[in-house]
């Protein structure tokens, strides 16, 4: 059952949101130079709560389209709180897929939201990663958050996952 957010503190979550996007923003173009972009770098925009998810050309398109923390889900409800960012390479460059939710994290350590199973398209591709919303991410190297393969997390930044865990995440759970 969804639990309901006062105004004010969804307008702060949503406010304090954009501003972690922007950053992130500001970083990722500041290592652009790093890594090739042929053009065919995809920037995927998921709602956790639906799996809906669509695709742009840039991540600017991508943060455009949540606009101002608003991304309408299947159901008509506001899924467009930022939960985290995916990144296809080291540093946070490459392709990425942003993770949205009506409403971000708690302070348990319970599972509030994931995705069990990662598309094809982004299956053993994720090398960084950042996490918004009061949340953390736990990566699995198996679908259905299965730990058999190994687990990363719970964290909050990770400019590289690391040689034993790179291009490895079948599936994530936000805590």
């Amino acid at each position: 059952m969804p639990r309901s957010i006062p105004t004010r503190a969804r307008s702060m979550i949503v406010a304090l949101t954009l501003a972690v996007a922007a950053t992130q923003f500001v970083t990722k173009n500041a290592y652009a130079g790093d890594v090739p972009n042929d053009g065919t770098d995809e920037h995927c925009v998921v709602d956790v709560s639906t799996s809906r998810s669509t695709c742009f050309a840039t991540f600017e398109a991508s943060m455009s389209a949540i606009g101002g923390g608003q991304v309408e889900s299947t159901t008509g409800a506001a899924a467009g709180i930022v939960l985290g960012i995916w990144y296809e390479h080291r540093d946070f460059a490459g392709a990425s897929t942003t993770f949205v939710a009506p409403y971000g994290c708690d302070n348990s350590t319970d599972i509030d939201w994931f995705w069990n199973r990662v598309s094809l398209d982004w299956n053993d591709r994720v090398s960084s990663f950042n996490t918004f919303a009061n949340c953390r991410q736990v990566l699995y190297a198996d679908a259905d958050l299965n730990p058999r393969a190994g687990t990363l997390g719970p964290s909050r930044v990770i400019s590289y996952v690391g040689p034993a865990f790179n291009d490895r995440a079948s599936s994530v759970h936000f805590q």
